[in-house]
Formats: C-alpha cells, structure tokens, sequence
C-alpha cells in the first residue's frame, strides 16, 4: 500500500501524543492554586471499571478536613450515593451527578487533586484538561499514565488500589509544601505537548518524515 501511495515504507517513526490536544483557554487555571480548600474529586462514569467502590472506601476513611467530590454519573451512582449517605450528610462527601462540558474546568479547578484508580486506562484526556487547570492528579500506573503523571513532579502514581493505602497517601499528598510548584508543572506540560500549537507542531513533523520517492 505504501508503494502505491508513493511513500517510503521503510521510514517509519512512533508519535504517541498523536493529534491529541487541549483547548487550554478553557481549561485554565480559574485562580491561584494556594486559594484552592481542601478537595479532592473524582471526575468520570461512575462504573466498576473506574474503581468506584475502592474509592467510596476511601471516602470514608479520610480526614474530617477533606472534602471528596464525586463529579459524574453512571450505573453505580445509586449505589453510592447509599454507601456515603453518612458522609454526604455531614458535608464531607458531595455528588454532583452528571457535569455539562461546559462547566468541566470549574470543577477541574475546585480540585486540589484529581483521583483516577482505573486499571483500565489508556491515557485519559481527563488528565490533560486536569493539567491544563493546574490540578495535580493521582492515578493508577498503567498504560500512558507514568509518561504525563511524573511522580512528584505533575502528579502522584497509584501503585497499590488499596483504599487504606490510598486514603493514607492522599493525606500526606495534601500536607506537602510544594503541591503549587506541581500544579504549575502540570499546567506547563499541557502547555508544551498538549495544546493546539502543540499539536500542529506534531502533525508538521509527522508530514515531513512521509518522503515522496525519486
């Protein structure tokens, strides 16, 4: 096929950001991130395969001063809203149910960290729009994950899904001194690979390894 569309099949090369981007005047820091209260939030299909019930066990297992925002809906979502009837009550646990794209950055920049245990993951875009709102995220190490998520530098990588360790760590994640210094990481990350120049800038690349033959 390569010969007949008169490219050089052997040149060849990876581009794993693809034409992946960003609308990053939208997604974009509402504020400073000091300013941000104490939460954490989960953003996505409320389903088995996002691991929502390890993370409604993390739920209750925080501190009193941390407040856990489930942003999305999905088949378990009257599960949930049963098992954290406790913690919702008093304030700790709040469910937003589904959220219009539109109003996905403000949600994004309520968040001091984003929670994404999911084993089945590719690289969500969830995490890019994340960065792009100068959120830190904490998420399971598979699949593209570990290329944007670095650890303790744009985010925190989940190695073990076990809701004790988990409600533990994201503790001791909230109470470091330099999580604005990772949020601005995280923003610039989705500045240089993520966003629509970005992209472009991919594509030119791309076109100029296709080599029409002599």
């Amino acid at each position: 096929m390569a010969a007949e569309l008169g490219l050089n099949r052997y040149e060849s090369k990876l581009y794993t950001n693809g034409a992946r981007y960003v609308d990053l005047k939208r997604f974009t820091p509402q504020g400073a991130y000091e300013e941000r209260e104490n939460v954490i939030g989960f953003l996505g299909r409320l389903d088995e395969e996002k691991r929502i019930h390890e993370l409604a066990s993390v739920a209750k297992q925080l501190p009193d001063d941390i407040t856990f925002v489930f942003a999305g809906d999905g088949p378990l979502r009257d599960w949930l809203a049963d098992e954290l009837s406790a913690e919702i009550e008093s304030g700790s646990v709040e469910m937003l149910g589904w959220v219009d794209r539109e109003d996905v950055p403000a949600v994004l920049n309520r968040f001091r960290l984003l929670l994404l245990p999911s084993e089945m993951e590719g690289l969500p875009t969830v995490i890019l729009e994340a960065f792009g709102c100068g959120t830190p995220v904490y998420a399971t190490r598979v699949s593209g994950v570990p290329d944007v998520v670095v650890e303790s530098e744009t985010g925190f990588l989940i190695d073990k899904v076990d809701s004790r360790v988990m409600a533990n760590e994201i503790a001791e994640i909230l109470e470091r001194d330099h999580l604005a210094e990772i949020s601005t990481n995280a923003r610039r990350v989705a500045e240089d690979e993520y966003g629509f120049d970005a992209a472009v800038d991919r594509y030119e690349q791309i076109l100029s390894h296709i080599e029409q033959p002599d």
